[in-house]
């Protein structure tokens, strides 16, 4: 097949390894023509080229979330990169991996008529005010606009869980054009190596408590800190790493909190790490903790953090959400959400009960199997291929966790 994958990530990714990339990856090493509209990388060096000279990558500029110039400047180009693409060469499918490259292949397509397969992955109308974002009186009512028109119009998105689908359906999704499919985990994650990462950050005997990935009130990494206050008080010894970055308000107002409770020796701040590097810092884990609070996005999500964590074979303490619990409903200790209580004695719990936390490392390397990218990429190619061949009218048969479980 001829592929034209539209993503505002960039390709080959640095910051992260975004599913656009390994699907570009992925799919060419399967056979099929790989053409990729992204987004330039915001780090220009160092950029392997390995696995990607088959690929034709088409740029356009940097995509920066919180700047809407620039998210102007990006829309805009894409749409007229997107155009001349479409006039001068065909495709098969075309395949899009979140709500603006979706869009704009709707509008771009309309002369053309390929299939345009959509990932909906969160909801930009909610996050556009829960992170703050200007203007939200005027922008979020557009953005739900282009919500409705992506989900009527593509011929199928993608969705992370069913509940995820179900929660769509209020937006126009005909249920049957939707399909549960999460992103994958790639192998490295089991392998990392903790020496280099004990040494710089001097880690001794302690336990590690480990949360990763961007830092937002959502995200409730202040919940964990006032977990960690708990377990320390309990006699526990452990240090909370945090690996990652957030938005400078939210950074501050953590670091005030743990200052203030005198906590500053139990909490390690990486920073922003390169993706490739992730595994060494989790190979240092202890215990993971996914512990957002409950939006439209994380009760229906499933998010990659929590992919890492399993793919690191670690145990992991989840906020019990509706299609996290869907789609691993054993394999996580589950807590209430925004309970610091609840949380801190999951803690304990797993740090002082070998027992515990041997099943929940069991289970995890279960699960693992189930989620390695290979397979979601091969579910992916399988999807497309279908689609083009217009041979299924109801696309919930192919529902990942119904795939798990047989």
């Amino acid at each position: 097949m001829k592929i034209l994958i539209i993503t505002d990530n960039s390709v080959p990714g640095l910051y992260r390894s975004s599913r656009a990339d390994v699907l570009a990856r992925g799919l060419t090493q399967l056979g099929h023509d790989l053409t990729v509209l992204c987004s330039r990388p915001a780090l220009n060096e160092n950029l392997t080229k390995e696995g990607y000279d088959k690929i034709k990558i088409v740029y356009v500029s940097e995509f920066e979330q919180r700047n809407l110039v620039r998210r102007a400047e990006n829309f805009l180009q894409m749409a007229w990169k997107l155009k001349h693409l479409l006039k001068y060469q065909e495709f098969d499918v075309l395949r899009a991996t979140a709500l603006i490259p979706a869009y704009v292949s709707i509008k771009c397509n309309k002369n053309f008529g390929y299939p345009v397969m959509a990932e909906l992955a969160d909801f930009s109308s909610e996050f556009y005010r829960q992170f703050g974002l200007p203007f939200p009186q005027v922008t979020v009512p557009i953005i739900i606009q282009i919500e409705k028109e992506v989900v009527k119009k593509s011929d199928l998105v993608i969705v992370e869980t069913p509940i995820m689908r179900e929660t769509w359906r209020k937006w126009g999704l005909r249920e049957e054009r939707g399909v549960a499919l999460p992103s994958g985990i790639d192998k490295k994650f089991a392998s990392g190596e903790k020496e280099e990462v004990q040494k710089r950050y001097n880690l001794g005997n302690e336990k590690i408590v480990f949360f990763h990935g961007d830092i937002t009130p959502l995200d409730g990494v202040d919940i964990l800190v006032k977990a960690t206050k708990m377990v320390v008080r309990d006699g526990i010894r452990i240090k909370t790493m945090i690996v990652g970055k957030g938005a400078p308000g939210y950074m501050n107002f953590l670091r005030k909190i743990i200052r203030s409770e005198g906590l500053d020796e139990h909490f390690i701040f990486t920073g922003w790490v390169p993706h490739k590097e992730i595994p060494d810092y989790l190979s240092c884990a202890d215990v993971c903790v996914h512990s957002c609070r409950s939006t439209l996005t994380t009760s229906s999500n499933v998010t990659n953090k929590v992919l890492e964590y399993i793919g690191a074979n670690k145990p992991v303490i989840a906020s019990e959400m509706p299609g996290l619990k869907m789609m691993f409903p054993d394999a996580f200790f589950y807590v209430p959400p925004e309970s610091p209580q609840s949380l801190s004695r999951a803690i304990v719990q797993i740090l002082s009960n070998d027992a515990l936390r041997e099943k929940l490392i069991v289970r995890t390397k279960q699960m693992v199997q189930y989620y390695y990218w290979e397979k979601i990429v091969a579910q992916e190619e399988k999807l497309m291929q279908i689609l083009v061949n217009g041979k299924v009218d109801d696309f919930r048969q192919f529902d990942w966790q119904l795939t798990y479980y047989k």
